[in-house]
């Protein structure tokens, strides 16, 4: 788009997110075998530079959006993000500029 926007919405880059809270949707949908763990990450390791982008760029928190499957407005482990949360947490602990990590969830509707 013009003026180095998107349809009209502003890019990361041109955003200035010091010291503010930045919700970012992203897809962790990610496939999983029976015993619930991930077989592959390639879209949470998408996700990444954006996340990092905002907290190097001073934001206060960062939290990241998802869903997992269709629970069909129930709440079913099957579906949790406790694992995506804790490839996120992996991923990211090599990465030595970002700060203390922290995670929660929210188990329900």
């Amino acid at each position: 788009g013009a003026g180095g926007t998107l349809g009209g919405k502003l890019t990361l880059e041109q955003l200035d997110v010091k010291d503010k809270r930045v919700l970012m949707r992203v897809d962790f949908n990610v496939p999983q075998d029976d015993a619930g763990a991930i077989t592959n990450n390639a879209r949470i390791v998408a996700a990444l530079p954006s996340a990092l982008r905002a907290l190097r760029g001073g934001a206060r928190h960062v939290v990241l959006m998802s869903h997992l499957g269709r629970p069909q407005g129930r709440v079913q482990a099957k579906y949790s993000l406790r694992p995506v949360a804790a490839e996120v947490t992996r991923l990211l602990g090599a990465d030595t500029d970002v700060p203390a990590l922290r995670h929660e969830f929210a188990d329900g509707a």
